[in-house]
């Protein structure tokens, strides 16, 4: 009789510099307690991170930079957030750095060093730097934990990304199955599914004018010709109270045509949401129709 298992292993921080002579280095200046900072004093923090692996180094950047740490944020690609939306990571960008946030990107010959107190030294945009550090923080992202469970003997393929598995999450052993961090993630962005897109400036929304907080915007993607749901990427103070509208109808099928024909309070900040919905609609329209309203409009006024 044979048996069917699944393999659920998780990963592990990356502590990264990769040289091995920075590791004692970086353990030395990354205490346990580095996200309770002391209430005196102002402080380095050297952050490596700006997003590759996910959002917690910029997010983590900007928080310190707002609570007075002089803060240096460290990425060896271009700008921020590489993965994320670009016209989002560079709203984001701009307001990092206008809270204090010094970015090195691109950055290149990074290491930590001792001289006379732990340094970060690295080139960005081929300037060098050679700055002091009180605290440091590597959030590099997360390597599979498969080193050491010997997948060679039983066929199972696996790279630096995680173990490989089909849409089933099952690997190239058809009776071994992976689940969680350690299997490789999947881009829905290599899906190819052709999508319409509308944006939805905050600077074009009442409230947001209002609050004094018109930087940033709503943006979502339905599937071409339809109005189903299949992302969104919101950049605004209040995204996250936002997002959940838009988590509902996916959740639920529910399509920006009936979010658009939701009453929303105003003035709110989503009425930006609402917005893209009358926007999806005025695509619906036929020329005909449209010289019809054109008319109607006309006569009103």
């Amino acid at each position: 009789m044979s048996a069917v298992d699944r393999l659920v292993v998780g990963r592990l921080p990356q502590t990264g510099p990769a040289h091995e002579p920075n590791q004692a280095l970086v353990r030395n200046v990354h205490p346990p307690d580095w996200v309770n900072p002391q209430p005196a004093g102002r402080y380095n923090l050297v952050v490596i991170g700006a997003g590759t692996a996910g959002p917690i180094g910029c997010e983590k950047a900007q928080a310190f930079a707002q609570l007075g740490s002089d803060v240096f944020l460290v990425e060896t690609e271009h700008g921020i957030l590489p993965r994320e939306d670009r016209d989002a990571a560079d709203v984001v960008q701009k307001m990092i750095m206008r809270d204090g946030v010094n970015l090195f990107c691109c950055g290149k010959d990074l290491a930590i060093k001792d001289n006379g107190g732990i340094r970060l030294v690295v080139r960005s945009h081929g300037l060098g730097y050679d700055e002091p550090i009180d605290k440091l923080l590597v959030a590099v992202g997360r390597a599979p934990n498969v080193e050491h469970l010997n997948l060679e003997a039983v066929g199972v393929d696996y790279d630096r990304k995680g173990v490989k598995v089909d849409e089933r999450m099952r690997t190239t052993n058809p009776m071994i199955y992976a689940a969680g961090d350690v299997c490789s993630p999947c881009q829905a962005r290599k899906k190819g599914i052709a999508v319409d897109t509308f944006v939805q400036e905050l600077r074009d929304v009442d409230r947001a004018i209002l609050d004094g907080e018109d930087e940033g915007f709503v943006k979502v993607h339905v599937k071409k010709g339809t109005d189903t749901l299949v992302g969104a990427t919101i950049v605004a103070r209040h995204a996250g109270d936002l997002i959940s509208e838009i988590t509902l109808a996916m959740t639920h099928g529910l399509g920006l045509k009936q979010i658009g024909g939701t009453i929303h309070p105003y003035p709110t900040q989503a009425e930006a949401i609402r917005k893209l919905g009358d926007q999806f609609s005025r695509t619906r329209l036929t020329p005909f129709v449209k010289r019809l309203f054109g008319k109607w409009l006309a006569w009103t006024r």
